[in-house]
């Protein structure tokens, strides 16, 4: 058998940013020569050209029979969205590499529930083949493996001085009604210039086109001219809504000069399932975990301000995050759920001093490089798939 893993990447092509994508970049690096990373064609044949997956990887499309026909350990990083704009070479892979017994990640709740409204294309996933990113989601599928995020943090980790930091609070969080987007432009009507959320995330255009007509004084993405399409990576800087698909620029360009990093996150059931909980009922169904925002802010030296929704209260050994206490790595606020936080505009309208907040720092640097170490995260996806290791003390340096 293969002692390479073998990660495929099966949402639309077009799906560039978010965590995913984040997760399936980091997860390579971590695993470095032990992994290879490949794509379903468009086409539904294989090709010998390696493509630029951005974050400084590459990937190979293949064809389906062709990723049958490989050896070894199989993960599905990412998962066709069923019912959504997928190829069907993709959703044909997943079928076949599923009932091949790969191994797939779940990211979140919602794909391992039955979804209703796409039900004639949902696949049932057998829980033994579920990797975990989120210790919460074993209450779902309790025969599932838990295996955290990885983090591999760069060369360079130098942190800006606190009260040189311009900003007072930003984001990078991609903007959508599950991320509370609107807590920001709400917030931004009521605080001084140099309190306001620099936001800079990735537009879900559905839901920016309705908000921005009530927030017109918004003009990330809005002002685009009309002929605008996507840009090739390299002019992607050019728009504000865009930023290259380089694997540190959040962290560099934006975290290290920002003092809180905020990501207002909150999953709740959908009004339309019964799966969890009894139709109509507001059940949170993930949180706890820690995300890649909040990694970047961290590793930025920014420290992460959330949803306090996002927090376990309830099942605290599922928190990763923690707001309070001599572990706390964060801070959380309170909210109308897309709608407005009155807290939100209170906590970023005072200074603090880095006396206050340099343990709230460190303890967040602590969690990177304990639970999301890319060397304790490769030997738990190594042992998982059944392979040897032996990464040695400079097994980092040599990735670096």
């Amino acid at each position: 058998m293969s002692n390479i893993i073998k990660l495929f990447y099966l949402v639309e092509s077009g799906l560039k940013f978010g965590g995913w994508k984040t997760y399936s970049s980091h997860l390579k690096l971590a695993l470095g020569d032990r992994a290879e990373l490949y794509c379903i064609s468009v086409s539904g044949k294989s090709e010998k050209t390696l493509r630029d997956f951005g974050n400084g990887l590459t990937y190979r499309n293949i064809s389906t029979e062709e990723a049958l026909g490989m050896s070894g350990p199989k993960i599905i990083v990412a998962s066709p969205r069923m019912g959504g704009r997928q190829d069907d070479f993709a959703k044909e892979a997943y079928t076949k590499l599923v009932e091949q017994g790969a191994f797939v990640t779940i990211h979140d709740p919602q794909e391992i529930r039955y979804n209703e409204r796409v039900a004639e294309e949902h696949i049932d996933v057998p829980s033994e083949q579920m990797i975990l990113i989120s210790k919460y989601n074993l209450k779902w599928a309790p025969k599932a493996t838990f295996i955290p995020h990885p983090y591999v943090r760069p060369e360079f980790k130098h942190l800006t001085a606190w009260n040189a930091r311009v900003y007072q609070a930003s984001s990078v969080a991609r903007m959508d009604h599950d991320k509370n987007t609107v807590w920001i432009w709400e917030a931004n009507r009521h605080l001084l210039p140099k309190y306001q959320i620099y936001l800079r995330g990735k537009e879900t255009r559905t839901y920016t086109q309705k908000w921005l007509k009530r927030y017109p004084e918004y003009t990330q993405d809005n002002d685009r001219p009309k002929e605008y399409k996507v840009q090739p990576i390299e002019k992607q800087q050019d728009s504000l809504s865009h930023f290259p698909l380089e694997l540190y620029w959040a962290r560099n360009e934006i975290f290290s000069r920002s003092k809180f990093g905020c990501d207002f996150s909150a999953i709740y059931e959908s009004i339309r399932d019964d799966v969890f909980s009894p139709k109509g009922t507001k059940t949170i169904i993930d949180g706890g975990r820690g995300q890649y925002t909040f990694y970047e802010a961290w590793d930025g030296g920014a420290i992460p301000l959330l949803n306090k929704d996002w927090i376990l209260y309830d099942a605290p050994d599922c928190n990763e995050m923690i707001d309070s206490g001599e572990n706390q790595n964060c801070f959380t606020v309170s909210g109308i759920h897309c709608e407005k936080s009155d807290e939100l505009v209170d906590f970023l309208s005072k200074d603090y001093k880095i006396d206050d907040i340099k343990h709230i720092q460190q303890n967040g640097i602590k969690t990177l490089e304990t639970i999301h170490s890319p060397q304790s995260v490769a030997k738990q996806y190594l042992e998982h798939c059944g392979l040897e290791h032996n990464l040695n003390d400079d097994w980092l340096d040599d990735l670096l």
